[in-house]
């Protein structure tokens, strides 16, 4: 499965989907997971909206939906209700995690949940087979 984690210093999992300067994406399996390549975002001419949390521009959206077309989850820190929308409707299955986290650990933690008993939306991932709203 491929797994994309939003992050600002590679090493943890701590990016916004919004602000995140990277997005790593991982080939995860029962045996191991690897780095498959990485995605960074610098900051353009957007003349948006600054975000009232960070006081930084958002990346382009847009930008974002389609780099990450193709994967199975998103590991993020944070999503605003409307773009979590956007993210399922590119058949991304995002998770949000409540603190940062070390990206190893993570992946970690859902290489043991592919070994285990594994919740449906795991199975679901899994088996190429996840309903998504609207369809």
């Amino acid at each position: 499965m491929q797994v994309v984690v939003a992050t600002q210093d590679k090493q943890t999992l701590n990016g916004h989907f919004a602000l995140a300067r990277y997005f790593l994406f991982y080939d995860v399996t029962e045996a191991g997971w690897a780095l498959l390549r990485e995605v960074e975002f610098t900051p353009g001419d957007d003349d948006g909206p600054v975000s009232r949390i960070s006081g930084k521009k958002p990346f382009r959206i847009d930008e974002r939906i389609d780099a990450i077309r193709g994967a199975d989850l998103l590991f993020i820190s944070g999503i605003g209700g409307p773009i979590a929308d956007k993210v399922i409707a590119a058949k991304v299955y995002p998770i949000e995690m409540n603190a940062p986290e070390a990206i190893d650990a993570s992946l970690d933690k859902l290489q043991a949940l592919m070994k285990g008993k594994q919740p449906l939306w795991l199975q679901r991932i899994l088996k190429h087979d996840f309903l998504f709203e609207g369809e």
